[in-house]
């Protein structure tokens, strides 16, 4: 019983040292990104290869920091319910690049597809 709790404190402590370290990682690859590409003739594809390597490190971050505290909420039924609106919110702020892929891939106006623009939203 002893070894388990004492692996659990390693991990909670590895976790707490790891998050800020992705955190400061993260938050450096995007100032980077930004700067560096600002003052040279750099291609999108180096900004958004940074770009992105530095939204990942700030996400995973997150998760690792949230991720007690996410589980103690979904026990509840607030939780449920406030995971489900944020859902909802992010399903129709997914709308709007989903429509520029649909436009962009068929050469076409997005309205005309609504079960390809819901399966792109989902995505």
């Amino acid at each position: 019983m002893n070894t388990q709790i004492d692996a659990s404190n390693f991990l909670r402590s590895l976790r707490d040292r790891f998050a800020p370290t992705l955190y400061i990682a993260g938050t450096s690859l995007l100032l980077i990104g930004t700067i560096v590409t600002a003052k040279s003739d750099f291609s999108a594809l180096l900004w958004t290869t940074v770009s992105g390597l530095g939204m990942v490190a700030l996400t995973i971050g997150f998760l690792l920091r949230f991720q007690t505290v996410f589980l103690v909420l979904w026990g509840s039924w607030i939780g449920k319910l406030a995971t489900l609106a944020y859902s909802a919110l992010a399903a129709v702020v997914a709308i709007i690049p989903a429509k520029h892929i649909v436009g962009d891939a068929l050469q076409l106006q997005p309205t005309d597809f609504p079960i390809t623009l819901g399966l792109w939203t989902l995505c």
